[in-house]
């Protein structure tokens, strides 16, 4: 039987040419050895030596694999530079006094903007971005209230059927709010509202409905929401942030940038980093161990409180006001056992927008809180914080301030004071750090 020699699977193969059994003898000793260059096989095609690609890879492949990608001396400079990050780095942390952020989201949002000013001023592209967002809120304030105006006016003319000139000013109105120019940005739809709703005639048309511009929050009227007044959607603030030289103000920027903000804000001082951090979170004992590992390395907690809420209702239930919800979200927190050697500040907040509201025979805080009586707006203030003060179960207690935090003054005053009595014992080791 003849014997077989077992198949290698390239018989076939189509790569290169067929080269005869004596090729390989053909080559010289300097081509075995991998001297560059191609060799010529018996039938005349040039082929490169195939010890040569086999050695000159292996030995390109040892070479890159043992060169140092940098010298010794470039490698202890990079360590040394890595060495030095860390330190500073380990420094910056002990530096930093994280404080949690807790009660009423509006006053957190502006606690954590003025905090931010006070460190950093809006830079020139902020203000262009925060120009866009104010003229959107603004303008969008002012359609929500007119659409309301004309609705409130529709139904009564179908009751009563008015005809005539009303029904030109309501088309007038409707059509202005209508029309959308994808090219415009506010500025041409403004200015057309503007002028509809300066004019006389409409004005006399609408106020036969027992319409007016006051009743839609469209002028000034006698509510006040804020110390600087500056939250009121009105026509005037529609003139004044659509003005060609318009600039947002700071106040601009706390109450009509509703854009997403980050829950962080650094706050650098002398020695020191306040790092805030706001946290809207569930207080129900059945969430707690979902959230609870937050406050592990804060060094204190701040809630805020906001005064002016006493007579404002909440909507999921009419019967409680804004501030008893504050009073019982207080009350949850601060006696966490986990907070029990914790710094607890507590800041009563909006304290001018609480005062003018006192002063409005209407709004006496006898209306929600049954159990006082009296008026004047120091007493009524001491009441409110005896309120506070009688929830806290802390053998340490909780430090209380009042203060307008919409004022920078006012603010840096409250941050001063934490700074030389609740914070002290912390910032004294501070101090220590900044000495190393």
């Amino acid at each position: 039987m003849a014997s077989t020699t077992p198949s290698t699977g390239f018989e076939n193969s189509s790569i290169g040419p067929e080269r005869p059994d004596s090729f390989e003898s053909s080559l010289t000793k300097d081509e075995l050895l991998g001297r560059p260059g191609a060799v010529a096989a018996p039938d005349g095609s040039q082929v490169a030596s195939p010890v040569w690609n086999t050695l000159s890879s292996f030995f390109t492949y040892v070479k890159q694999s043992v060169e140092p990608a940098w010298s010794a001396s470039e490698g202890k400079e990079r360590s040394d530079g890595i060495d030095a990050w860390l330190d500073a780095e380990a420094v910056k942390a002990k530096r930093q006094l994280r404080i949690m952020l807790q009660g009423d989201g509006k006053q957190m949002e502006i606690f954590g903007k003025q905090a931010r000013l006070i460190s950093t001023p809006l830079s020139e592209e902020e203000e262009t971005r925060l120009r866009i967002q104010v003229r959107e809120t603004i303008l969008g304030g002012i359609k929500e209230a007119l659409y309301e105006l004309l609705d409130e006016v529709q139904n009564e003319t179908h009751e009563e059927q008015h005809t005539g000139q009303s029904s030109r000013s309501v088309e007038s109105l409707r059509q202005a709010l209508e029309d959308y120019d994808p090219d415009d940005d506010g500025a041409i739809q403004a200015q057309v509202l503007w002028s509809i709703c300066q004019q006389p005639r409409f004005h006399s048309d609408f106020q036969q409905h027992g319409v007016t511009m006051q009743k839609l929050g469209l002028e000034e009227n006698l509510e006040i929401t804020c110390t600087c007044k500056a939250d009121h959607i009105s026509l005037h603030q529609l003139k004044r942030v659509f003005a060609h030289d318009y600039t947002p103000t700071d106040h601009d920027w706390f109450h009509f940038d509703s854009r997403h903000r980050p829950g962080e804000t650094q706050i650098e001082r002398s020695t020191h980093t306040l790092s805030i951090t706001d946290l809207s979170i569930s207080m129900n004992r059945g969430q707690r161990s979902k959230w609870m590992h937050i406050f592990d390395d804060c060094t204190c907690i701040l809630f805020l409180a906001d005064l002016a809420q006493y007579d404002e209702y909440l909507d999921e239930d009419e019967t409680s006001t804004k501030l008893h919800d504050a009073l019982a979200l207080f009350e949850s927190i601060v006696n966490v056992s986990k907070f029990a050697h914790k710094p607890f500040l507590l800041i009563l907040t909006n304290v001018t927008v609480f005062k003018a509201k006192l002063e409005l025979a209407q709004n006496p805080l006898s209306k929600t809180f049954p159990d006082y009586a009296g008026q004047d707006a120091e007493e009524v203030i001491a009441f409110l914080r005896n309120r506070f003060l009688q929830l806290d179960k802390r053998e340490e207690g909780v430090h209380i301030s009042v203060s307008d935090i919409s004022d920078p003054a006012s603010l840096t005053q409250v941050l001063d004071d934490w700074e030389t009595s609740v914070l002290k014992d912390v910032l004294e080791n501070v101090d220590e750090v900044s000495k190393e």
